[in-house]
């Protein structure tokens, strides 16, 4: 377990690692309207699998569990991983 910064920690749950999983995350785009002069955000699907690692932040925390191995995912999305909130992740195992 890490502390990352105040009231962020990161951890590596091995039971969690390699589940398949759906989940509904946040996406940020540049507002073409407005010149890409800012972000907004908007609701996304993904699918892919846990990487074990996990994250709470803030007080009360907000735990959020990374994704890789993504299969489905937003047309631009670039990275390799997302972080999505436990809360809005599905186990397609189970």
């Amino acid at each position: 377990m890490t502390q990352d910064a105040a009231n962020e920690t990161t951890w590596f749950d091995e039971s969690l690692s390699g589940r398949a999983v759906a989940a509904d995350g946040g996406a940020e785009f540049k507002d073409a309207a407005h010149t890409g002069g800012y972000a907004v955000a908007s609701r996304e699907s993904f699918k892919g699998r846990l990487t074990g690692w996990r994250l709470d932040q803030g007080d009360p925390p907000w735990r959020w569990l990374e994704i890789g191995d993504l299969v489905d995912k937003p047309h631009d999305f670039e990275s390799a991983t997302v972080w999505c909130e436990q809360c809005y992740i599905y186990f397609l195992d189970e």
